[in-house]
């Protein structure tokens, strides 16, 4: 039978567009052209299976797909494909409570919150509790009703149970049901548990609803969490006609539900399952695919599979074997600025990918140096991002008591909230005052309250003004001031790893600065730094256009594809992770699965890179992923960073010269290349003196670092060996 949906597909897109009784498993490779296949298969029902195009469903998990799966219906079928029920699950469960949420005694015209109004709603209950509702109060107390949501757990259940800070999450989580009740509202997790709860206890209203349609079509099923997929099974109902999409290969969402499990045993929900394998990939040459092969096989739990391509074979990809994170970065720039200077590629065809988002740092570094348009997804740029703001913000206190960065600390210590706020700024606008001046001449113009909360802020701050005029480190400073007020104390107590992560990238960062400014002292020193910080960070966004630079992490890319990609710290502990080394299998295979999710974003020239070198992330030397391990060598080519060897004695900027049985790179080094080459001074045992920590002794070498243990509270540090707040005591 022939027709015009199949006549330009592959022999495997075909059969997976006939397939129409029964279910269907499409296991769909990356870029194997599986929105094609759904869409022509939707055209194939209605035309040929004589199915009317509203007993169609079909559903995604963004708006993006279904709009463009919508459109694209349309352009082949013309306007009859309008009439198709093209949704996200969210928006499938809203048409499904319309109509019979009466049985839950709810009222059909409810209103549906967003993200923004849910905080708008848990900031005026938290007015009435003496916590401040800030970022990540929020993000901890939603997760929280969510959890309790999710596993159907009442409010009172919930208080019932609560220990620790969980006790006051389940009295917000109460007002904030009553507050939803009051406005008539659901929420995102409502939309998803009430259509559960509906079609499980009232079978009147299931019934209907699998009458409904004859059709049901379910795209990216590998991230389909257990309620979604309940909902799908018995809206199918006996007659099994399904067709499922997805890659079990890509399942990097475990961590918010998707279930890995449900794609792989598919067969055990509906019986008589046909599979059908989609491996044809129309978007990477076939030595990135064949390097993509040779990663994933070493998972277990998946449904094999080759990917293969028509296209040229291309070149091989690159393993970088840089000697620190800053030669990794200099790296990934200097090749980007080749390629633009060579007019082969703009710099919209290429990505930068990375499993976490503190290491866009010396990427957002080494780009800047060489003048290269970058934009960050999914996340704020590195100096843009509140910790970081927040930790700049003291150093531009003491600098020059900026305003911003007055306004900034005050909200950020603990019980000064805007009514405190106010007051503290009447008396500087009344008194004529800065801020520093207040703290040190006239802190008795304050209320009681008001001098004990800023107790620790006002030490901290008096402390680094004393030691600015004198200071030869920065880094001194701004661990004084983040010690001394608690502000790092209270990221690790509130458990924000990823924020006290970039905070100790900031603090390596600002000792990198010392060193290649040793020259500089006191206010001097200061104002540089603040100025190179300030000419990274203003007007950014100004000089982006589209034809810039992508850096993201690695699950904000799924769906992307660019001509060049690059796959930096490609280190253990980080990629995999050690959260990820610590839980197991499955975590380490969704872990291998990340990575291949990245290494299939690439459509021509594909990079992969790590350094060496001590981390301040994870506490640990630098050393290969074990991923890297699993490559054959046979797909990749390496190459080293000349630095690994010997003392750099010249850097002539030419690429890569392939020698017998290894390539290596020789390059210009900039000025942010971490001094690794330099011996480590320090001996186990050696006696130490330190400007703000005292007296401690070594205990350790790392690389270029000393771990030194100091008197409490300070306990043990990890320092550069060439700090100059150090000096061996004899």
């Amino acid at each position: 039978m022939g027709n015009e949906f199949i006549e330009h597909l592959n022999p495997n897109q075909r059969e997976a567009v006939l397939a129409i009784k029964g279910p269907v498993r499409i296991i769909a490779g990356a870029g194997s052209g599986k929105t094609r296949v759904i869409i022509n298969k939707i055209a194939y029902l209605i035309k040929y299976a004589n199915l009317e195009p509203w007993r169609i469903c079909a559903v995604t998990f963004t708006n993006k797909a279904a709009n463009e799966m919508k459109e694209r219906i349309v352009d082949l079928i013309g306007v009859n494909g309008k009439h198709c029920m093209i949704s996200t699950y969210h928006a499938l469960c809203v048409r499904i409570l319309r109509e019979d949420i009466v049985a839950l005694n709810y009222e059909r015209d409810f209103n549906i919150i967003d993200m923004a109004d849910q905080d708008s709603i848990l900031r005026n209950i938290y007015k009435t509790f003496n916590v401040k509702y800030d970022a990540q109060e929020g993000r901890m107390v939603k997760s929280y009703i969510s959890n309790q949501k999710n596993d159907f757990i009442s409010p009172a259940s919930a208080k019932s149970n609560a220990v620790g800070a969980e006790k006051r999450w389940s009295e917000v989580y109460a007002y904030y049901e009553e507050r939803l009740k009051e406005l008539k509202s659901l929420d995102f997790n409502d939309l998803i548990l009430l259509t559960y709860k509906l079609l499980k206890h009232h079978p009147e209203v299931l019934e209907k609803w699998q009458n409904r349609f004859d059709y049901f079509l379910v795209d990216e099923f590998q991230d389909t969490n257990e309620l979604q997929f309940d909902i799908i099974k018995w809206l199918v109902g006996a007659a099994h006609n399904i067709t499922v999409v997805g890659d079990p290969d890509q399942t990097i969402y475990s961590w918010r539900g998707a279930k890995v499990r449900l794609i792989l045993n598919l067969e055990q929900y509906f019986p008589g399952t046909e599979t059908i394998i989609l491996n044809e990939n129309y978007r990477s040459s076939q030595s990135i695919l064949s390097l993509a092969n040779n990663l994933i096989v070493n998972n277990k739990d998946r449904i094999a599979k080759d990917l293969f391509t028509n296209q040229a074979l291309g070149q091989l990809p690159i393993l970088y074997h840089a000697v620190n994170s800053a030669d990794e970065s200099d790296f990934v720039a200097r090749k980007i600025k080749d390629f633009i200077k060579q007019e082969s590629y703009d710099y919209k065809d290429i990505l930068i990918l990375y499993r976490a988002n503190y290491l866009s740092h010396d990427l957002e570094i080494a780009l800047a140096d060489y003048g290269i348009s970058y934009r960050i997804f999914g996340a704020f740029k590195f100096y843009e991002r509140k910790e970081i703001k927040d930790a700049l913000a003291f150093l531009k206190v003491i600098m020059n008591n900026d305003q911003l960065a007055v306004e900034r600390v005050l909200l950020l210590t603990p019980k000064i909230g805007p009514k405190a706020f106010e007051q503290i700024m009447t008396v500087l606008k009344e008194q004529e005052l800065s801020f520093t001046v207040l703290l040190e001449q006239h802190f008795n113009l304050l209320s009681t309250s008001l001098q004990h909360n800023l107790t620790d802020l006002r030490t901290a701050i008096l402390a680094a003004l004393t030691e600015l005029p004198k200071t030869k480190t920065i880094e001194n400073l701004l661990m004084l001031l983040l010690n001394k007020t608690g502000y790092q104390q209270r990221l690790r107590d509130n458990f924000e790893e990823e924020r006290e992560e970039n905070i100790l990238e900031l603090i390596a960062s600002v000792a990198k600065f010392d060193q290649q400014n040793n020259n500089l002292t006191g206010v001097e020193l200061l104002s540089e730094y603040l100025q190179l910080v300030s000419l990274q960070t203003d007007s950014d966004s100004d000089n982006l256009t589209d034809n810039t630079v992508s850096l993201m992490t690695i699950h904000s890319a799924k769906g992307l594809e660019k001509k060049v990609v690059f796959i930096v710290g490609l280190n253990e502990g980080i990629f995999p992770t050690s959260q990820a080394i610590k839980m197991g299998h499955d975590q380490i295979e969704e872990e291998r699965r990340t990575l291949y999710v990245a290494i299939t974003r690439a459509k021509e020239l594909l990079f992969l890179s790590h350094p060496e070198g001590y981390s301040y992330i994870t506490g640990n030397e630098r050393f290969p992923s074990r991923f890297i391990k699993e490559l054959d060598s046979d797909f990749h080519q390496k190459v080293t960073s000349e630095l690994i060897f010997s003392k750099p004695k010249s850097f002539s900027g030419r690429d890569g010269v392939k020698t017998s049985g290894e390539t290596t790179t020789s390059f210009h080094l900039n000025k942010n290349l971490e001094p690794s080459f330099q011996s480590n001074m320090w001996k186990v045992n050696d006696s130490v003196s330190h400007d703000l920590f005292g007296i401690g002794v070594v205990v350790k070498i790392i690389a270029q670092n000393v771990q030194i243990v100091f008197p409490s509270p300070y306990n043990v540090k990890i320092i550069s060996a060439d700090s100059q707040a150090i000096k061996k005591i004899k």
